[in-house]
């Protein structure tokens, strides 16, 4: 295939795409809904209001579970690293009772890990809760 024909296909690509794009947004609706399109009544309390936007537009139930969750998480960000810790130190000492320990990095610490450790520590970490959010 010559460098012209090539090019020739780059262009119509890029230019098909860009088509395609502009339709799908144009006929898509908007996420999230406006607050003024779902119907409410002024003295509906909080549950009958998260009820009626669920049943008009069901991922709603998805997004608050998820940010519940990530509340949540926030909040026993520190209790997970204290459970982090303690895995680490029973792990420690059955190792040490098991047989002796190796430390070929000279850093005082035994070179095999508690694999549950690391995972709560990774949990409890402030910026790991955003990051793994976010997500």
């Amino acid at each position: 295939m010559s460098a012209l024909t090539r090019l020739f296909l780059w262009l119509v690509l890029m230019a098909s795409s860009g088509a395609v794009a502009l339709a799908a947004t144009a006929s898509a609706a908007t996420f999230p809904r406006e607050l003024s399109t779902y119907a409410q009544s002024p003295a509906a309390g909080l549950w009958s209001v998260l009820q009626a936007r669920v049943a008009a537009e069901p991922f709603n139930l998805a997004a608050t579970a998820i940010f519940i969750c990530a509340v949540l998480h926030t909040f026993l960000a520190p209790k997970i690293s204290q459970w982090g810790r303690l895995v680490e130190e029973r792990h420690r000492a059955r190792l040490q009772q098991q047989r002796p320990t190796t430390d070929r990095d000279d850093n005082g610490q035994p070179d095999e890990v508690s694999f549950g450790g690391q995972i709560l520590h990774f949990f409890g970490e402030v910026e790991a809760v955003f990051g793994i959010w976010a997500v």
